[in-house]
């Protein structure tokens, strides 16, 4: 680390930053906590198509989009549902996956202890806000709500308001413009290399990487606790 700096604002990443889960998930996680338990199973023969159609919509999506243009989990979920002859009230069915999908993905997001006294701490010396890559509209605004910690931050910026997804440019400018501040008076805190900690950067915006497991060791800008933000900042 290169010692101390000045600076008015911190951004900080979400997920695996800020929130931890207590199961890392990949994509099929994803689909099944939308598939069990939705009550609109019957729609496919089982998981297993269902996980396909998961992977189809996701994919197709994003092949028709610009590189870093978000798109909601709700966009997802009505690509799948728009594939079936549907009779009945496709948005019920759309709300019904959706919310077995949130209930099963909130439920096993926590924030440690340490992040709590962390923010308590830098709350009383830095203006605070959260810059993340999320789908779910408003879910970002919800988990820091049922952890305790949104009273600490200023505001919130996710991908799926925003329209554009880090590294691309548009969101941190969002960020920066919500601040107030100036660039050079804003430091961005997160544990992915290119959006957190290399984008940042590249605009003019000091970065520290939340190196948790040691993978990039080699980078001096960095914290393997958040903890050590005290000391760093």
């Amino acid at each position: 680390m290169n010692g101390v700096i000045a600076i008015e604002f911190i951004l900080f990443d979400c997920m695996e930053t800020l929130i931890d889960m207590t199961q890392l998930p990949d994509r099929r996680d994803y689909a099944f906590w939308a598939y069990d338990g939705c009550g609109v199973e019957y729609l496919w023969n089982d998981f297993e198509e269902f996980f396909d159609e998961y992977r189809l919509a996701a994919d197709s999506i994003a092949e028709k989009s610009p590189q870093y243009k978000e798109h909601s989990i709700m966009d997802r979920f009505m690509f799948m549902l728009d594939r079936k002859n549907i009779k009945e009230n496709i948005n019920i069915l759309l709300d019904s996956i959706y919310q077995n999908y949130w209930k099963n993905y909130s439920s096993r997001c926590y924030v440690d202890v340490e992040t709590v006294n962390l923010l308590f701490y830098l709350s009383n010396k830095y203006k605070i806000g959260v810059v993340s890559n999320f789908i779910v509209d408003n879910g970002v605004e919800d988990l820091l709500k049922k952890t305790g910690i949104i009273d600490y931050f200023e505001f919130v910026v996710t991908s799926v308001k925003c329209g554009w997804r880090k590294p691309h440019k548009i969101i941190y400018d969002e960020a920066v413009s919500k601040s107030g501040a100036k660039i050079r008076d804003i430091c961005f805190i997160g544990d992915d290399y290119v959006c957190d900690y290399k984008a940042p950067r590249e605009i003019g915006i000091k970065s520290y990487l939340y190196d948790r497991n040691t993978k990039y060791s080699h980078i001096q800008d960095r914290v393997t606790r958040l903890i050590d933000l005290k000391q760093l900042l």
